[in-house]
């Protein structure tokens, strides 16, 4: 298992506050992914990418007309070809790509993921998760939602629990305006289980998200702690 990170560097082209800053990359993003001739927006399902948002962050909480910032972007090694050069040259009226870099990332030991964007988990239409709802529903949400990528990208389910533990770590609900509405959301950190399977399906979420929203937010993009692998067997 491996996966793709590109890190883009972007230089705007007007002020962005911090609250419009996810859904202005997924828009564009979006757009870069259609000049590239991407099916990826027109298929059902996963989209199978997910992204940070942009970076250094500004104490104002407002990114500046002309400055330069960061922000990645990563998907698993069987998509690429939807990503390759997909934003070099891309302009647009909010931004201008200054420089892309790739780096191929290979499954190694996770010992806990931590998200560095919030975590949206839908009950249903109207309803996302919160902690009145009990840690143990997001835990089975979680790993049910993981497990439905596997078997799209990889033709089968894995069945495994994934999460030993689970803690979130913002005070209060984290609010993510999409369109005309927000969603509630937290920022988590999960303790991974050692197992193979519960490795496969801990560093597929750290390859294309946690959670839903992962493709139109930005949602669900988790950093890492690992150690050498100590399970062997895990798939490379």
């Amino acid at each position: 298992m491996k996966y793709v990170e590109i890190e883009i560097m972007v230089r705007l082209k007007r002020d962005i506050h911090f609250l419009e800053s996810s859904e202005m990359l997924a828009i564009n993003i979006n757009t870069a992914l259609c000049k590239n001739n991407s099916k990826l927006h027109f298929q059902d399902g996963f989209k199978g990418y997910v992204f940070d948002n942009l970076f250094p962050l500004e104490s104002s909480k407002i990114y500046k007309n002309g400055n330069n910032y960061f922000f990645k972007l990563r998907t698993i090694e069987s998509l690429y070809e939807n990503f390759n050069r997909f934003m070099r040259n891309y302009s647009s009226s909010d931004f201008e790509v200054i420089l892309c870099r790739e780096s191929i990332k290979s499954i190694r030991r996770i010992d806990a993921l931590y998200s560095l964007t919030p975590v949206l988990v839908r009950l249903d239409e109207k309803k996302n998760w919160t902690k009145e709802e009990g840690i143990e529903l997001l835990k089975q949400r979680l790993n049910s939602n993981i497990d439905k990528k596997f078997e799209q990208f990889y033709g089968k389910k894995v069945g495994a629990d994934f999460i030993e533990s689970i803690s979130i770590t913002n005070k209060k609900p984290i609010k993510v305006r999409y369109k005309n509405f927000h969603y509630l959301t937290n920022k988590i950190q999960i303790t991974v289980n050692v197992d193979e399977q519960s490795q496969k399906l801990a560093f597929l979420a750290l390859s294309i998200g946690l959670g839903e929203g992962n493709s139109y937010l930005g949602l669900g993009y988790c950093v890492e702690t690992f150690s050498k692998p100590k399970a062997k067997g895990i798939a490379k």
